[in-house]
């Protein structure tokens, strides 16, 4: 029986979207593998798809949970460096170990997270034809368009286009040492070496959750690329207990969320509450599983939860205060909620630039972050019903690109393909 393998980053923001689009493919009669570190195999398997330990138990220098403490107290530019750190050193062990299981699993078809490029080069150098997903915004470069990881507005302006090429300079330095690792391994198999991130990106399809109605106008066309909206299965996620009967009708639903990852920041949570406390709704706050302590009692009295049910709870919130991180983001445009975005680091700016341009919310970078800037876009996006009509207008094309559903038949298409005529994605030097 063909077997498609995915690979992805083990923080809930990647492995989500992967595990969404496996557990689709699986309903069509896809043989599914997640490959992975050790951590995720409860995650994996507790949803019905098989895993192997991509390492096979050889040592690594992190564990996952002290990659997400690591990264989850930091912002903005530290966050980006340790986040390449880890990038760096995951590809490293890509790298090293994934040979060994490609010849013991032999897979048909990889379905690979772009931030393991990687990944992408050893499937390069076995033959095996590989699908890219965006977990995160796509990270593929264009003159129009700022990088993901600045907050920057929208501008074809020369002073804008100047900015973004020195942006796009600067982001193609941050990936220079995994594209050496890369070309080391690359150098020793004979294959033709990379220059720059997107020589890796996959020639077959690329799916990504961004509507094209909601990502800036590019210069250049993006082949081969798949707008899907959220990639959401709800079998693919673990239930969650909530106290449901605690919530009040009466008032407006305020639903906080900074995310899985960048949630260690106790006083972004105190701000939060103390700007809604003055207002009249309810405020729920997830911390994002992350066992981050809050110091004190906060004010208004929210309702604070480790983990939430965070799809059911948007259905029922009238406004979002969230990270900006691309699965939150979708999803709230799924369920038509406006957003106000306080972003940390990594593609969270550039999400949040996309929220602000479309006039689905507001933005505060969380270093500018204080109760009165808060509150003061609390209370317009309460009363001023536009922001909610735009963000419905998302909601409906994001309905009709087609979710994990669509992405699942558009992988089982490749798959059908490879096996009737042997497609490969073979480049030699």
């Amino acid at each position: 029986m063909a077997k498609v393998v995915f690979i992805a980053p083990e923080v809930p923001g990647h492995i989500n979207a992967a595990l969404a689009l496996a557990k689709q493919c699986q309903k069509l009669g896809v043989n599914c593998q997640f490959w992975g570190v050790e951590e995720a195999r409860p995650r994996v398997e507790g949803i019905g798809i098989s895993f192997r330990d991509i390492h096979e138990g050889k040592p690594r220098k992190s564990s996952l949970k002290d990659v997400m403490l690591d990264v989850g107290r930091r912002v903005g530019i530290m966050a980006i460096w340790r986040t390449q750190i880890h990038f760096r050193e995951r590809n490293r062990l890509i790298l090293r170990d994934m040979p060994g299981l490609i010849n013991h699993e032999q897979p048909d078809l990889m379905v690979i997270d772009q931030t393991i490029p990687g990944a992408a080069a050893i499937a390069q150098q076995f033959s095996i034809p590989y699908v890219n997903f965006c977990g995160a915004l796509p990270m593929d470069l264009d003159p129009w368009v700022p990088p993901p990881v600045f907050h920057c507005a929208y501008s074809t302006s020369s002073i804008g286009l100047l900015r973004n090429k020195v942006l796009n300079f600067i982001t193609n330095l941050g990936w220079f040492a995994i594209i050496k690792d890369i070309n080391q391994e690359r150098k020793k198999a004979g294959f033709r070496l990379v220059k720059h991130f997107n020589d890796l990106k996959s020639p077959i399809a690329m799916l990504t959750q961004l509507p094209p109605q909601f990502d800036f106008k590019r210069k250049f066309k993006q082949n081969y690329v798949y707008h899907l909206g959220p990639l959401v299965d709800p079998e693919s996620r673990l239930p969650v207990d909530f106290p449901w009967n605690q919530l009040d009708p009466n008032k407006k639903l305020v639903y906080a969320s900074m995310g899985t990852l960048q949630n260690q920041i106790s006083s972004v949570f105190e701000k939060i509450a103390e700007a809604v406390s003055d207002l009249d709704c309810q405020l729920v706050i997830s911390l994002g599983g992350g066992g981050l302590k809050l110091p004190n009692k906060l004010q208004g009295n929210p309702i604070v939860v480790e983990k939430a049910p965070q799809l059911a709870l948007l259905e029922k919130a009238d406004v979002v205060i969230t990270h900006a991180g691309m699965n939150t983001a979708m999803e709230c445009l799924k369920y038509g909620k406006p957003m106000v975005c306080i972003p940390v680091t990594n593609d969270q700016p550039g999400v949040a630039a996309r929220i602000v341009h479309q006039e689905a919310g507001f933005s505060i970078p969380v270093q500018k972050l204080t109760p009165h800037k808060l509150k003061k876009y609390m209370q317009i996006l309460l009363e001023d019903h536009s922001y909610t009509s735009r963000s419905d207008f998302f909601a409906g094309k994001l309905i009709l690109a087609g979710g994990a559903e669509k992405g699942a038949q558009i992988i089982q298409q490749v798959l059908q393909t490879v096996l009737v005529h042997g497609q490969t994605t073979e480049i030699h030097s």
